[in-house]
């Protein structure tokens, strides 16, 4: 990394850039050279098979490591012009072939990063309509089935950075139904009786309670 400050101080799209007073490329971040660890499969632990469909390598990274299957799907981004009806489509119609399917929507996220609260705010509506809608719908066409709802972690808008807050989460299905009404927001969420302090406890909970 050091190396390459004395490369690039000399690389002509620098020389160039420099020349027009613009913003010029200095250092060079390498990351991820970490090894994987061994950890049990998912199926191995839980006992059901997975897949995920996401724009972001990270979570792609994640389900391979777990040992589901990455579906890729066309037209889908990190953000607002993200293909959501796409997204659900492929979600309904992996559900047939997979007994989990971990659907991420990175588009609120990248929001929030801009100080965006508009596009947030559209982005979650798009999610709603074309993704939890959609997959809702075909969930109800078995004769058992869960729900999972949730942010992966808190980001503001105010400080365009990830926040430590504990995140709501909704859990619904054809064997369970809350029996106090209420609205899936982070003050419900905070008034529930429902809390799992340890985030990695919450799939345990998802799949077997």
């Amino acid at each position: 990394m050091n190396k390459a400050r004395a490369v690039l101080k000399g690389h002509e799209v620098n020389l160039v850039r420099r020349q027009f007073g613009e913003n010029q490329a200095t250092d060079i971040w390498l990351w991820g050279q970490g090894r994987p660890r061994h950890i049990p499969s998912f199926k191995e632990r839980f006992g059901v098979s997975g897949a995920m469909i996401t724009a972001v390598d990270l979570l792609r990274g994640i389900a391979n490591l777990l040992g589901w299957k990455n579906i890729d799907v066309p037209g889908i981004t990190s953000y607002h012009d993200t293909d959501y009806a796409t997204q659900g489509k492929y979600t309904c119609d992996a559900l047939d072939n997979f007994d989990l399917v971990c659907c991420h929507v990175e588009a609120p996220d990248e929001a929030s990063h801009q100080a965006d609260f508009t596009t947030k705010i559209k982005s979650i509506e798009a999610i709603d309509e074309h993704v939890v809608g959609p997959v809702l719908k075909k969930l109800k066409t078995f004769d058992q089935w869960r729900l999972l709802i949730m942010p992966d972690h808190a980001t503001q808008c105010a400080t365009r950075k990830h926040h430590e807050a504990p995140v709501p989460f909704l859990i619904t299905g054809s064997q369970g139904k809350s029996s106090i009404a209420r609205a899936y927001t982070e003050q419900a969420a905070m008034e529930s009786d429902l809390h799992i302090e340890a985030g990695y406890e919450l799939m345990s909970y998802f799949l077997t309670k």
